[in-house]
């Protein structure tokens, strides 16, 4: 009766200290998301991307405010800052050198507008030789579709026949 008693109460309590010095304490800390994996390649940038991370108390009008990256590995998070941030070609590779198959750890951690922090996201950055991938264009795309549909009413021609 008594833990009945006290988990209909303490919400109520709770709600009396909404906006006291001790609603502070019920803040979350936010969640740092740091993307990646992500590959670096010779003479190309690299784009970092926090946009997965997330406040859990958004729902009390609580937001990230910062997102600070550390990527030269000393602990402090002083390189980059955005949610989304592109680091030049010329700049990366001072940090890292280009070595095909060489990892680096890329860090991220985000503050929220009450001011807690989250931990620190780690995720790689790893050299990779040659240029990036290149995704096939739509029209190429359709082409292969139109060519593999073709080939089938072909085959289907023959065994007819």
């Amino acid at each position: 009766m008594k833990k009945i008693l006290l988990a209909m109460f303490i919400p109520a309590l709770l709600s009396l200290f909404a906006g006291s010095a001790f609603a502070d304490y019920l803040n979350m800390n936010p969640v740092s998301d740091a993307g990646g994996d992500y590959f670096l390649y010779s003479g190309y940038d690299l784009v970092l991307d926090g946009s997965g991370s997330a406040d859990p108390n958004e729902g009390q009008g609580d937001y990230i405010t910062s997102y600070a990256w550390d990527i030269d590995g000393d602990g402090l998070y002083d390189d980059y800052f955005g949610e989304v941030v592109t680091i030049p070609y010329a700049e990366w590779s001072t940090y890292w050198a280009e070595i095909p198959g060489t990892t680096h750890i890329v860090s991220l951690v985000v503050t929220d507008s009450n001011g807690a922090r989250s931990l620190n996201a780690d995720t790689t950055a790893t050299f990779v030789p040659g240029s990036p991938p290149s995704t096939t264009p739509i029209p190429g795309a359709i082409w292969l579709l139109g060519t593999g549909v073709l080939g089938l009413f072909g085959l289907r021609r023959k065994l007819r026949d």
